[in-house]
């Protein structure tokens, strides 16, 4: 048997004992019990690891046991089993020698293989899995020409990270599980909610060079589902039943004008799933036209059974050509106010310093009236990248990736809130700056409903790849009852991305109460391929500085998916869509696709 290298990261709740027979104690926070996993040789001896975290002997001799998340019994036995175990370092009895699977495999109590991910790379072969105590402490264990193997019942994940080329290259499982296992454990678990599951199947583009999913939003309940397709300049819209599983399209496909509009660029939905806003910024290569927005509801015919997508008032256009007007939107709960970022546009303060103005609907409901004007501070600047509205439209969040305020594109975001009906804007809080050049702090934003909680997106430079991306979130201190006195006040600790390059925090979606958040990593390097991209959803439990990551990692399906462009996470939390732009099917290169997840 070839030798391997294998590499198996955990977390636990306090520093490793020196002792390999001693467990890993329960302080009451890891709720962690029951049987685990034994690491051993191809004979079925037990293995020798060097453990490198905490303060173990880096000598020491002994058998990884983790408890880990629900695993199928086998390849065509999707059963879930309990989730609820506890951690320990220790001996174990090794299986049977015979049979022997192909290094890498993992076996149940039977000794019966169970499936693993199939490898993508022929070089770079990954599995990946995570022990889920509350309070995670990072250690790591490096372990040579091994088997995994169950000495019990396995009642959660464990990857492996097999790094180096081995004789299981060549060998690799034809298909991946069908099951819907994730293909990442979470880090802890906050409910008994743990897995995210697919709800339908993928929703993918018409034809190549879509870009379906380049853009994406959902109804506070996520039933109602918006998607862009820019590449080829449309919008579709969907409705989901989550009880049936049941998915239908709702209403027309929406399209653009002409080639090169860049129609569905960005899209926003209300609250009730009615009213939708699409952004056409124009062609930016060759600068040709301004860009316009339109805003459609829903008008549904019970009688005949039909629902069609009525624009209402007229286009909102830009002002010259090359503004990039409508690269990105937001709409207010009723429909009624909607924002629109012009990142190119030359402003009072220089040459694409971009700017954000906002509308409300007159009373006749026939035209956009502009009730707010928000520039750029200086040339390059690229105010109005990324907008979000609270739900009443009185106030806005403006990111503004390019400043260069502490070093080259810094970026910043500033909130305003609107005063006596529109007739002025003022900031609210202070200006809420990236650490260091290239953050590109402020590519992506969203505010909570009440305007209170704001997530920031720094995803790094993405030229380089030097940095993973990483996210940030505020809330709103106010003094006296006085939004002129409020202040942004960080919520934990920074959520960074898991590896330089990931442009982590591309894309950024808070719940209704700013305690989840879903986060895109459109360049991480998956499971799946170099540059399949993931999601990641967390939550901020108040006890804790760290934001946890709930229901393991969504990863994109393929390599140069990069899912995760775009993100867009219920009003609960509990589901999201995602948008994998340049996702190819089996006929269409680039026709994209978007999927919906559930956790359970």
């Amino acid at each position: 048997m070839i030798a391997e290298s294998y590499e198996a990261i955990g977390k636990s709740n306090r520093e490793m004992k020196t002792n390999p027979h001693d467990s890993i104690e329960d302080d009451g926070e890891a709720g962690l019990m029951g049987p685990s996993l034994g690491v051993f040789h191809g004979d079925g001896t037990p293995a020798n690891m060097e453990i490198t975290g905490g303060r173990s002997d880096p000598s020491t001799s002994a058998i990884l046991q983790v408890q880990v998340s629900p695993t199928p019994r086998s390849a065509d036995d999707g059963q879930r089993l309990p989730r609820s175990g506890r951690a320990h370092v220790g001996m174990a009895l090794p299986p049977t020698p015979e049979p022997m699977p192909p290094s890498g495999q993992i076996l149940d109590r039977n000794n019966q293989s169970l499936p693993l991910l199939e490898a993508t790379c022929v070089d770079d072969v990954v599995y990946e899995a995570f022990p889920m105590p509350r309070t995670p402490r990072r250690y790591r264990v490096v372990i040579a020409g091994l088997i995994v193997v169950a000495t019990a019942a396995i009642i959660a994940v464990i990857v492996v990270v097999v790094r180096g080329r081995s004789e299981w290259n060549d060998r690799s499982p034809s298909a991946s599980p069908t099951t819907d296992i994730p293909t990442k454990a979470p880090e802890a678990f906050i409910s008994s909610a743990s897995i995210w599951v697919q709800y339908g199947p993928d929703i993918v583009g018409d034809a190549a060079d879509d870009l379906l999913g380049f853009s994406v939003a959902a109804s506070a309940d996520a039933s109602t589902l918006v998607i862009g397709a820019p590449g080829t300049g449309y919008v579709k819209v969907y409705r989901t039943n989550f009880d049936s599983g049941n998915r239908v399209p709702l209403g027309q496909t929406i399209y653009g004008d002409a080639t090169g509009d860049q129609f569905g660029h960005s899209v926003d939905v209300a609250t009730n799933g009615n009213f939708i806003v699409i952004g056409s910024p124009g062609s930016w290569e060759n600068e040709d036209r301004p860009g316009y927005v339109r805003v459609f509801t829903l008008e549904s015919d019970d009688d005949l059974g039909t629902n069609t997508w009525k624009q209402i008032g007229l286009d909102i256009t830009g002002e010259v050509d090359g503004d990039e007007f409508g690269f990105s939107v937001s709409i207010s709960e009723d429909g009624n106010i909607i924002a629109v970022g012009a990142r190119a546009a030359d402003g009072n303060n220089g040459v694409d310093s971009g700017r954000v103005r906002v509308y409300r609907m007159d009373d006749s409901q026939s035209d956009w009236i502009p009730i707010g004007n928000l520039e750029g501070e200086a040339d390059g600047d690229n105010s109005g990248t990324s907008i979000s509205l609270s739900a009443d439209g009185t106030k806005v969040a403006i990111g503004t990736p390019l400043n260069d305020e502490y070093g080259n594109s810094t970026g910043y975001v500033k909130v305003y809130q609107m005063y006596s009906a529109g007739s002025s804007w003022e900031q609210l809080g202070q200006t809420l700056y990236g650490d260091d050049s290239l953050d590109y702090s402020g590519y992506s934003v969203d505010l909570s409903p009440d305007g209170n909680t704001l997530a920031i997106g720094s995803p790094g430079d993405w030229e380089d790849g030097s940095r993973p991306g990483y996210v940030r979130v505020y809330s709103l201190k106010v003094s006296d009852n006085d939004p002129a006195t409020g202040s942004w006040e960080k919520i934990g600790l920074d959520i960074i991305g898991e590896d330089e390059g990931d442009q982590f925090g591309r894309s950024v979606s808070l719940s209704n109460d700013g305690r989840k958040i879903a986060i895109g990593g459109n360049f991480n390097d998956g499971v799946n391929g170099k540059d399949s991209g993931h999601v990641r959803v967390y939550r901020k439990v108040d006890s804790q500085s760290d934001w946890i990551q709930i229901g393991g990692d969504v990863d994109g399906e393929a390599a140069c998916d990069y899912s995760g462009w775009s993100v867009s996470l219920s009003a609960d939390g509990y589901k999201v869509a995602i948008g994998s732009p340049y996702y190819d099917d089996d006929i269409d290169d680039g026709a994209g696709h978007v999927r919906v997840y559930a956790l359970e």
